[in-house]
C-alpha cells in the first residue's frame, strides 16, 4: 500500500513539474518570436496567455517598451502583433 501511495505521489510531482516547465518553454519561445519579428520592441516586461484551455489558436497579451514608452500588445502564436495600445 505504501508503494502505491509513493508511486502516485511521484507521478503527481512529475506531472506538475512537466506542466510548469512546458509553460515556461512556450512563453520563452513566444518572447523570442516577438523580438525576432518586431525590431522596434526594446524590452518585454510581462507576458500572459489570453486563451482558455484547449483552444486552437493561441493569443498572448504583453507589456512591452518601445522607445521608452510602455505598450500593451496582443500577438498570435507566430509573434505577429494583432493589436497595440499605449499605456502611458
Amino acid at each position: 500500500m505504501k508503494k502505491i501511495i509513493a508511486g502516485i505521489s511521484v507521478a503527481a510531482v512529475a506531472v506538475t513539474i512537466a506542466y510548469f516547465s512546458a509553460t515556461n518553454i512556450i512563453m520563452n519561445n513566444i518572447k523570442d518570436k516577438i523580438l525576432e519579428n518586431n525590431a522596434e520592441i526594446d524590452n518585454i516586461l510581462k507576458i500572459n496567455s489570453v486563451n482558455s484551455w484547449g483552444e486552437w489558436f493561441l493569443e498572448y497579451a504583453l507589456e512591452v517598451e518601445i522607445d521608452g514608452r510602455k505598450f500593451r500588445i496582443w500577438t498570435n502564436n507566430d509573434g505577429e502583433i494583432t493589436d497595440k495600445e499605449a499605456l502611458q
